[in-house]
């Protein structure tokens, strides 16, 4: 397992971005989510107590990890919910990794939980060029969905910068996306 999570670029203490899917009482919930290594046998993910995916995981149950590149994908599972799942999976992410909750560590508006991967399935191989405009998409969601947290004026500064990123490298899509990010806040 080792070995497939580093080929996947979870090295240690390195962040890989993913859209976790939690299932409680048949009721799908997405939640884009940053996903630290830490050690050999799991991963750790910091869920603020505010947001739907901690009453499921703060039960200790299974979860999928769903890795993409693909900005529309984060974009939605903040905002519309629309994405097409089936069999405890994105229909459109790259890999899974499904998971099961092990260890919560309680902090005052977090918890730290630690991640022990069960099974990793390859489910599309992206064969797209790199481009700027769709990490810069991310990370403006990353920042937003920072706005409860973090001094609004700092949010505000990085999604701009974020957005010069894209209206230089993206295409119709990813313009298209920025401007609805900047609309919410």
């Amino acid at each position: 397992m080792n070995k497939k999570l580093e080929n996947l670029g979870f090295e240690k203490d390195r962040t890989i971005e993913t859209i976790l899917l939690t299932k409680k009482q048949g009721q799908i919930n997405l939640a884009p989510i940053g996903i630290r290594r830490k050690e050999q046998d799991f991963l750790e993910a910091k869920i603020y107590k505010t947001t739907q995916a901690y009453s499921v995981l703060n039960e200790g149950d299974i979860v999928s990890l769903n890795l993409t590149n693909d900005a529309e994908l984060f974009f939605k599972s903040i905002f519309d919910k629309k994405i097409e799942t089936e069999d405890f999976k994105i229909k459109k992410s790259d890999y899974i990794i499904k998971s099961r909750c092990k260890r919560i560590i309680e902090k005052e508006n977090y918890i730290i939980t630690h991640l022990i991967p069960k099974e990793v399935i390859k489910n599309k191989e992206t064969k797209k060029g790199y481009c700027r405009a769709n990490s810069a998409i991310i990370e403006a969601l990353v920042y937003y969905t920072k706005l409860d947290y973090e001094k609004r004026d700092k949010v505000e500064r990085k999604i701009t910068q974020a957005k010069k990123v894209v209206k230089k490298t993206g295409g119709e899509k990813e313009k298209e996306l920025i401007k609805k990010i900047i609309s919410r806040i």
